[in-house]
């Protein structure tokens, strides 16, 4: 774990990286990794001298595998309350199937 700025820390998961973040009312994570990470984010939380059980809020930026693979086993872990886009929710609770990964139109194309 890394900080980023005061409060903000980022969790590198492999090929993807979660952001912890610390506030008046517990913890917030943005992002869960992919399937079978969830014990980087909870070693991390443990090396900010904090428990589990104050992570308060999980927040998903999307519905990826990458973004919400270990999700649930986190939820188990800490209670966490999730947020996500209504869109995603069909996704997440099912496990897939997921949105293609295309490029969006534009420079980058």
């Amino acid at each position: 774990m890394k900080r980023v700025i005061k409060s903000v820390h980022v969790i590198p998961m492999g090929m993807a990286n979660a952001f912890l973040i610390e506030g008046d009312d517990g913890l917030t994570l943005i992002d869960a990794g992919y399937p079978n990470k969830e014990a980087a984010v909870l070693a991390a939380i443990r090396a900010l001298g904090r428990s589990p059980d104050q992570l308060k809020h999980l927040i998903f930026t999307h519905g990826h595998p990458d973004h919400i693979g270990s999700g649930a086993a986190i939820v188990r872990e800490t209670g966490a309350r999730t947020y996500m886009h209504p869109l995603d929710i069909p996704i997440a609770e099912s496990g897939g199937p997921f949105r293609p990964m295309t490029p969006a139109p534009g420079p980058l194309g």
